[in-house]
């Protein structure tokens, strides 16, 4: 088939038009790129999937295991360091010792051996002391679960965690160089339980708590922030309230729940030293996340958050978002008792303001303020404060927050207080179907209901992959 084309073709580059050769131009560029995610991605699954761990059944034919099938699982991972390949090699030993895999990681860190994809952890002061696991007698160790269990345990750490000189931790969330609050405080979560047992650990939880207490600072209604101040911001990002610190400022409830719970964890856990939980910086982005929840209750009359700790470039005004309905004030609402946001925890908009499983979590958050404000920070007014936006909350959970449905009575969702509702779940945590996994006080506090995850517009599933909007 013969195309004529009436535009003048160039000389050169096999005769394409300059604007197939740009196009041409732009399709090797990301056929490169696919091709070295799709070499970072085999890379990883043959270093952190573990083999079959069980030979088949005797019934079954029997054929000659593999190489990597006859490795021991409870091998203990090295670096070659020969100047080739970085892949990690697998040599046999009888036990696993966390501290043996991190004195490796860190020791290949400090002579090049092992280059990250995106940022090495600087060296602590000596070896960091991570505690020793050896496999249980009543537990089988050639588990798949517990071989890949242990296997990713410390990829956080040793992929996206980053030790700074400041006395902070940052910690990177999914494929960007940007630490989101929800995102940082869960993907530590399973390491708090560890502090006591290791000194590094306690550094890196104290840490990652005293940068959110700067980002909180900084700007509460913010949910992803910088590294540093060094990005210039073009005159479009600017216009969405990014400068500084901030990397997107799509509001989302959650995010500051996190940061409370984290402190209510390594405060239960931590035997260690815990002055970093009566920092002034501390408290204080505790007494802004309340004073802001408790202004966006109003959210329809733009109440504004004033006290003398609002004070950041985008505070003395009610939250905008360019990107949202009413020239940036979100959907309508009407006050119910519990506290408005846009963003869900997936970074998607709301349909409607009140998010009612994110108001759950702060109602669970704030009542973890009270019993730390009560035995910890002795601050009755922290303590009377959270106490009594905990129970407006709850109250307006229990008084919009649930619907009739096919004649039971579920959670909605999302509300607006003007008796609209969206029926449907989010994969992401808070979530309906996770209440009792993250707020279980809360939930055995209220009647038995259904959870119903159907949207009523839409039955597509919400994403969960991190990307800026």
């Amino acid at each position: 088939m013969l195309i004529l084309s009436r535009h003048p073709v160039d000389s050169g580059e096999n005769g394409l038009l300059r604007s197939e050769r740009a196009e041409l131009k732009n399709l090797k560029t990301r056929l490169h790129i696919l091709t070295g995610r799709v070499q970072e991605f085999e890379s990883f699954m043959e270093e952190f999937v573990p083999p079959p761990p069980y030979p088949p059944p005797s019934h079954q034919t029997q054929r000659t295991p593999t190489k990597r099938e006859t490795q021991h699982v409870n091998a203990v991972p090295k670096v070659r360091n020969d100047g080739g390949s970085k892949r990690r090699q697998v040599t046999s030993s009888t036990t696993y010792s966390w501290t043996t895999e991190m004195k490796n990681v860190l020791e290949a860190q400090r002579s090049g051996a092992l280059q990250l994809s995106r940022t090495a952890l600087p060296p602590l002061d000596g070896y960091a002391s991570f505690p020793v696991y050896t496999p249980n007698e009543a537990y089988d160790s050639r588990s798949k679960a517990v071989e890949t269990c242990r296997r990713t345990l410390w990829r956080t750490l040793k992929t996206t965690t980053k030790i700074l000189s400041d006395g902070g931790t940052f910690v990177f969330t999914g494929d960007l160089d940007d630490l989101w609050l929800r995102d940082s405080a869960a993907q530590v979560h399973p390491y708090i339980s560890l502090v006591n047992e290791s000194p590094d650990m306690a550094r890196l939880i104290r840490g990652l708590i005293k940068r959110h207490a700067m980002y909180i600072r900084f700007d509460p209604w913010a949910n992803a922030f910088r590294i540093d101040t060094k990005y210039k911001f073009n005159p479009e990002q600017k216009s969405l309230g990014r400068h500084g610190y901030i990397s997107t400022r799509n509001y989302e409830l959650d995010s500051g729940c996190y940061y409370i719970r984290m402190l209510y964890r390594f405060w239960k856990v931590s035997s260690s030293d815990e002055s970093v939980l009566r920092d002034r910086e501390t408290i204080d982005a505790v007494r802004i996340l309340i004073e802001l929840w408790r202004s966006e209750q109003h959210h329809e009359e733009n109440e504004v958050a004033r006290s003398e700790l609002f004070d950041c470039v985008n505070c003395g005004k009610p939250y905008r978002y360019k990107k949202l309905s009413r020239n940036g004030k979100g959907s309508k609402t009407k006050y119910t008792g519990m506290t408005y946001s846009p963003y869900r925890p997936s970074d998607d908009a709301q349909q409607y303001g009140f998010l009612v499983p994110s108001n759950m979590f702060a109602v669970s958050a704030l009542r973890m303020v009270v019993e730390m404000a009560d035995n910890l920070w002795h601050d009755t007014s922290i303590s009377n404060s959270a106490r009594d936006l905990a129970n407006d909350i709850e109250t307006g959970i229990r008084q919009h927050g649930i619907v009739q449905h096919k004649g039971k009575q579920i959670y909605a969702y999302e509300v607006d207080g003007l008796g609209h509702y969206n029926l449907m779940d989010d994969a992401n945590i808070p979530s309906l179907m996770a209440i009792r996994t993250w707020s279980l006080s809360l939930a055995l506090s209220y009647p038995r209901t259904h959870t119903h995850t159907q949207t009523q517009s839409t039955h597509s599933i919400h994403r969960t992959r991190r990307v800026r909007s």
